[in-house]
């Protein structure tokens, strides 16, 4: 036991070592898993959303998530677009899209934070923090909320995020590879956007202060539904995902990656 105590305990100390963050690890600041989640935006959208959710089922023994609905909702939509009529279809085209636009816009507003720091993440990048190298901590995290960042900003943490610029930045990936002048320093990136991300319509995405849910309309997320290969496969998310990769094949002898609060049930992951 306690060899293995020590083994885990290089790994997460271990100079070559990244991590992969997942929504179990947001748990400690009230952050909903899928299944509150689910239950949280059907309480918030309109009854004729949650009417089409009480019609579907899980997949094996797990009961049917908001996930399932977006899956749902995409291919009813998809199907409508091959057909002549679609006016005899119960669900109509518009209908779907505003229910779509209504469930993100809910998960996001469940999510979103206030720029609230933990204390329990506090420990734990203080303890993962290498404070003799300035090559860098690397976490890759799959959650949409601010958690990390507002941490290390209360610990006075040097990290970059992709982003340049402060109240409405941009993003850049070089600054990921620029040499930090202090130390510790953390890369964050975040595989699947997040709430303080938007998109301009020039198509540009912004890290930017999101004060209010109408500022949310246009976040750039990758929501939880089939579709998460295809999105992440353009744009600043095929950026974040190939350094992902890159950083998993790096040749040194002890890379290392560890996995927290992650249940593993993305495919493209």
């Amino acid at each position: 036991m306690v060899e293995t105590k020590e083994r885990v305990l290089q790994w997460l100390t271990g100079s070559d070592t990244c991590f992969l963050i997942g929504a179990g690890c947001s748990r400690c600041v009230g952050k909903p898993l899928i299944g509150e989640l689910t239950t949280k935006v059907l309480t918030s959208v309109d009854p004729s959303i949650k009417a089409e959710f009480d019609g579907l089922k899980g997949t094996g023994t797990r009961p049917p998530t908001i996930e399932d609905l977006i899956n749902y909702l995409v291919r009813y939509q998809s199907i409508l677009q091959t057909v002549q009529d679609a006016a005899k279809h119960t669900l109509q085209p518009g209908w779907i899209t505003s229910s779509l636009q209504s469930i993100k816009k809910e998960i996001v507003t469940h999510i979103a934070d206030g720029w609230i720091d933990s204390s329990v993440h506090a420990r734990f990048l203080q303890r993962i923090g290498n404070k003799w190298s300035k090559t860098g901590r690397d976490i890759f995290s799959l959650n949409y909320d601010t958690i990390i960042e507002a941490t290390l900003d209360k610990l006075r943490y040097h990290y970059v995020d992709g982003f340049r610029g402060s109240r409405s930045g941009w993003f850049d990936s070089t600054i990921f590879e620029e040499t930090a002048t202090c130390s510790p320093n953390f890369r964050i990136h975040k595989l699947h956007g997040s709430v303080n991300w938007l998109r301009e319509k020039s198509g540009h995405v912004r890290r930017a202060v999101v004060s209010s849910a109408d500022d949310i309309t246009d976040t750039v997320l990758v929501y939880p539904s089939e579709q998460k290969y295809l999105q992440t496969q353009y744009g600043v998310y095929e950026t974040l995902m190939g350094r992902f990769r890159s950083r998993l094949r790096a040749g040194s002898v002890n890379n290392c990656l560890v996995t927290l609060g992650y249940s593993f049930n993305d495919e493209h992951i």
